[in-house]
């Protein structure tokens, strides 16, 4: 329907307007599967001219405007629907002229395709089929229907009737999935309606355009609420086709936490879950991991595509740091890991699956985040921020290539104490980074089809919402630090109000720079649920506009920390769960 918008007013100018291949819509995909034949026959009055709407989900008897010659037209049903606006017809009723809005589907039947139509529904919401549909119905059926011959037309009669009885039964036994269809076909079938009985007195009144686009818009709205994100789709081989098929890559993103809740003494049943719930993956992006311990992801499938901390910058620098300097030195954090992990490099990683069709074709690694020195005071220590870095891959299958970057952006515990101190535009600038390399600094040819997706732990929901996880968190740990206050006062910040749209900008900083850009995000708290163990969504996913996510999944890894119920794994790894989500590309 949404690429009828811009022709549908032109369209019905003419006394018969039929659309071509480019205007076929969608209104009846969802009747795509080949459930036992349902159709909607309504009547309803208008103004001054008689307009006959048909949508079939037929085989096309035209294409491009032009009849196809009946030898080539497909002789079996498909996906493709056939929509066709007709002025000019005779029937009229108490003074005024009738419109007949009529959806139909074809099945086929002994070989032949029979447009069966009803005239009603039963009480359970299932069509009952007409035993005799009425001329001005026939006519329409004729006039879509796929025949070969004057003969075949006497035989297609015969087959119907006899098999009028059992195609009731069938639709009895399919009745609440025809009930659920009949829904869709109700309301497109109203809007269809009040689009014709629009566009008529629109052309009369004006002897112009018809403003329409209200009218079919709602009929867009329609279809996509019916169609998405429940109903699957069926791509049709008679339907023409100017694009090369999708490919589908799925992409992990794991907070390993410095394997500080990585249960060693249980290691061989531990492996074996993350090979459970992440052996489909195509890339897994890895955050907190550490550089040099890579055994866990190898028995589960995947091999290391590239680690910061075992990669140099394009400078010389490093592009790690290790686990003691990433915490700020905090005991509390220290004593949580294993202490022949203290001054192991913590990073970013991507591994690919051995099986994967998507082959890595380059990878690297780059530095986002600033010299920025941090000052103390208030129990906090001084000292530069952190490296935070974005490793990447790109990756290619068939024509399709995308670039996966992972990266994990200043904040968390350790650092949101000083966010008065700029941190909100470090934040951003972090961001942008990841997008430049995307836009600028990629290698290879650039293509307009190239897809970016970027993965990560942002320390951040995307909402900040009045009494929500944020705001909650600002109030119980930050509003009130002795540090926080101090930087405030620095700034001129004097009320708490000001401190608190300070820390909102801080904390939303990348999801704004992202939607700035035109990337969106693949997934909501709503659609997966939470990825931190304090029960919030931080492990996020955002995409280039020329790429859709079909899926996402949370796979739990860690079990909520607040609230008391049933636990969502029996053997914690790490204090985040992960998100696998399908992308079509």
């Amino acid at each position: 329907v949404s690429r009828t918008c811009g022709r549908t007013a032109s369209a019905v100018q003419g006394r018969s307007a039929t659309f071509d291949d480019e205007c076929l819509t969608d209104v009846t995909h969802a009747l795509a599967e080949p459930k036992p034949s349902s159709a909607f026959f309504r009547r309803s009055r208008c103004g001054s001219a008689a307009t006959d709407v048909t949508v079939s989900h037929v085989a096309p008897t035209s294409y491009k405007g032009a009849d196809l010659p009946t030898a080539h037209r497909p002789r079996r049903a498909s996906a493709v629907t056939d929509v066709t606006v007709r002025h000019g017809s005779t029937d009229s009723c108490c003074g005024s002229i009738a419109t007949d809005v009529t959806v139909c589907r074809a099945a086929p039947v002994r070989g032949r395709d029979v447009a069966r139509r009803t005239s009603g529904a039963t009480e359970s919401g299932a069509f009952a089929p007409a035993a005799r549909p009425s001329r001005r119905a026939s006519a329409a059926a004729d006039a879509t229907l796929n025949r070969s011959g004057p003969g075949e037309d006497a035989d297609g009669a015969r087959d119907d009737a006899a098999s009028s009885q059992a195609g009731a039964a069938k639709m009895a036994g399919a009745a609440q999935d025809v009930a659920f269809r009949a829904s869709l076909v109700g309301e497109v079938a109203g809007m269809a309606d009040e689009f014709v009985r629009r566009s008529v007195a629109d052309r009369q009144a004006a002897h112009g355009r018809a403003d329409s686009s209200a009218a079919l818009g709602r009929v867009s709205e329609a279809v996509r609420k019916y169609d998405e994100p429940n109903t699957l789709r069926k791509e049709s081989s008679d339907e023409p086709s100017h694009k090369p098929p999708d490919e589908q890559l799925i992409v992990a993103t794991l907070n390993l936490q410095y394997f500080s809740s990585y249960p060693e003494e249980r290691d061989v049943a531990a492996r074996a879950i993350l090979k459970k719930q992440l052996g489909k993956a195509d890339i897994i992006a890895v955050q907190e991991g550490i550089a040099g311990r890579e055994n866990e992801l190898k028995a589960a499938g995947f091999d290391l595509v590239r680690c910061a901390g075992t990669s140099k910058l394009k400078d010389g620098g490093k592009a790690a740091q290790s686990v003691r300097e990433m915490v700020y030195g905090d005991q509390a954090a220290l004593k949580a890991c294993p202490e022949r992990l203290h001054d192991s490099l913590l990073c970013n990683q991507l591994y690919v699956r051995r099986e994967s069709a998507w082959e890595v074709v380059a990878s690297g690694v780059e530095q986002v985040s600033s010299k920025l020195n941090l000052d103390g005071g208030g129990g906090r220590c001084s000292g530069p921020l952190a490296i935070r870095s974005m490793v990447w891959a790109k990756v290619r299958k068939s024509k399709k290539t995308a670039f996966v970057m992972c990266t994990h952006i200043s904040g968390g515990r350790f650092e949101d104490q000083y966010f008065v101190q700029k941190l909100a535009r470090e934040r951003h600038q972090q961001v942008e980074g990841c997008i430049a390399f995307f836009e600028d600094e990629r290698p290879g040819s650039r293509s307009s089809g190239d897809v970016g997706i970027l993965v990560g732990d942002f320390n951040a929901v995307a909402e900040y919402k009045q009494r929500g996880a944020m705001q909650s968190y600002y109030n119980f740990a930050i509003a009130k630090a002795a540090g926080v206050q101090a930087d405030a006062e620095k700034l001129g910040l004097s009320s708490p109000e000001k401190i608190e749209l300070a820390f909102e900008e801080y904390m939303l900083a990348p999801f704004t720079t992202l939607r700035s850009k035109g990337w969106s995000f693949a997934y909501r708290q709503e659609d997966v649920g939470p990825t931190s163990a304090f029960g919030h969504l931080v492990d996020h996913m955002s995409t280039t506009g020329n790429v859709r996510c079909k899926a996402a999944e949370v796979k739990h890894f860690t079990n909520q920390k607040s609230g008391a119920g049933q636990q969502d794994t029996d053997l914690v790894i790490t204090d985040h769960n992960a998100v696998v989500a399908k992308f079509a590309l």
